[in-house]
């Protein structure tokens, strides 16, 4: 499975937020349906609106999709440079794991929490986050120099050349 996007509101016709179950709520809208929707996962027992995970020792456990995640990552300002401080994780077997991997931009964008308007758009299980740009391991086809990322400040997914400074 995957996460939701924490959207739960609906715009109405005239384009104000309403409540999904209000009447006059348009259709088919996000916050209308998937987990952070449902009553039997939208609780904040585990986590924010569907979003569900277990944090130990710096590391956080997505409970919907399996994924480990280092709870403790700094964005860093290069492709080059997320890759040498997943080399440090790896070394020093950060939360007992030294097959670390850079994440797929999907994987990223999971994490993603769109329901939040301030501060990194992120489950605050994931307080050392930023409110910033995290690389993916996805090179972007279009420019070989550049890779995917996701940027947790304003929940978008985007690509840049991997040497820009983010």
């Amino acid at each position: 499975g995957l996460n939701d996007t924490g959207v739960t509101q609906c715009l109405d016709a005239a384009g104000a937020l309403v409540a999904c179950s209000a009447a006059g709520a348009l259709a088919g809208q996000d916050g209308a349906s998937g987990r952070d929707a449902l009553a039997l996962t939208s609780g904040a027992a585990d986590g924010r609106v569907g979003f569900s995970f277990t944090a130990a020792g710096g590391c956080v456990t997505d409970n919907v999709t399996g994924l480990v995640w280092d709870g403790t990552a700094e964005a860093a300002a290069t492709l080059a440079a997320a890759q040498a401080n997943l080399a440090t994780a790896n070394a020093t077997a950060r939360c007992g794991h030294a097959d670390w991997r850079l994440p797929t931009a999907a994987e990223l964008a999971s994490l993603v929490d769109n329901g939040l308007s301030t501060g990194a758009r992120i489950d605050p299980v994931f307080a050392a986050t930023p409110a910033a740009g995290f690389w993916s391991s996805e090179a972007y086809a279009g420019d070989t120099r550049a890779a995917w990322l996701v940027d947790f400040g304003s929940g978008a997914v985007a690509f840049d050349t991997a040497t820009n400074p983010l």
